[in-house]
């Protein structure tokens, strides 16, 4: 075999080896994963209304899954929960996650997909209480798809009873046999009076860095949507004002999805513009909302 020949072989068999990491044939199945959060009750998504949704799938073990979302806040580095890399108190392997964008379904059927390059989980992050549960993850390549627009971060707070919409493809019903959803779905919800959660929930919502929603008609949060974003309706296009963490019950019950009464808990992001500074190297104002963005 002549050198060039040689060369073709070795080219061939890196290019077959990086499609197969890539984009892995994947079944997406029901996991008992306590770290995933999904949508319940809600209504079919579309990419236009939220074109930075990002889908990120990791393989726990051999039956096993992890579904989280993301946003892009620029071409490569997506604001995500820290949790998502965590399972049971241990961090997931770099090369165990996957990455899709710019389409309504998850890395199964998206024509885009990515894998990270560099995931970093908040220096104060805890495992146990989800305090500063955010994380950024920085992409092996630009994305890069049609209608591409990156999220803004809110530089407010919203007024009580102001409409706030949450984006995720976790699964659709509180039944034990539910699977993830294979496109992503949206619930409408409000944003809080001022301490109802703290007297609700017996809570201080992580030193006031976090926040929660009630359940209302049986539309929450569980498994499957942690991460993703949670915006503010009242402004076009609707900024993040939080990122998906967890769910939250009343004293002496059990968890149950979109039970009425229940709440969801998010990180509020405008406690981490600093860091998100720090980390990508991008400017707030080319992360933040402004009237300008109209």
């Amino acid at each position: 075999m002549s050198l060039s020949e040689k060369l073709t072989v070795i080219l061939l068999s890196f290019l077959v080896g990086l499609l197969s990491y890539v984009a892995p044939q994947m079944d997406i199945p029901y996991s008992h994963n306590k770290l995933e959060v999904r949508i319940v009750n809600g209504d079919s998504g579309e990419i236009k209304d939220f074109p930075y949704l990002v889908f990120f799938y990791s393989q726990l073990n051999e039956k096993d899954v992890s579904v989280c979302a993301g946003s892009l806040i620029s071409n490569n580095f997506v604001l995500t929960a820290a949790h998502c890399f965590y399972n049971n108190g241990t961090k997931i392997k770099i090369d165990s996650v996957y990455i899709s964008a710019g389409s309504e379904f998850n890395t199964k059927k998206s024509p885009n997909k990515y894998i990270p390059d560099e995931i970093t989980i908040h220096e104060d992050f805890d495992d146990e209480t989800n305090l500063n549960d955010i994380a950024i993850v920085k992409l092996n390549k630009n994305a890069s798809f049609a209608n591409l627009t990156f999220a803004k971060l809110y530089k407010d707070i919203p007024e009580s009873g102001d409409e706030l919409k949450i984006a995720g493809w976790g699964k659709v019903s509180p039944e034990k046999d539910s699977k993830f959803s294979e496109t992503f779905n949206v619930v409408k919800l409000e944003y809080p009076a001022q301490n109802s959660c703290d007297s609700s929930f017996k809570t201080k919502l992580n030193n006031k860095t976090s926040f929660c929603t009630f359940n209302k008609d049986g539309k929450g949060i569980c498994q499957g949507d942690s991460g993703g974003p949670i915006v503010y309706s009242k402004l076009k296009p609707p900024p993040i004002i939080g990122i998906t963490s967890s769910t939250i019950t009343s004293e002496n019950k059990t968890t149950s999805c979109g039970r009425d009464g229940d709440g969801s808990m998010f990180t509020s992001i405008i406690h981490y513009f600093d860091w998100i500074e720090v980390v990508t190297g991008l400017k707030k104002q080319e992360f933040t909302y402004s009237s300008d963005d109209i």
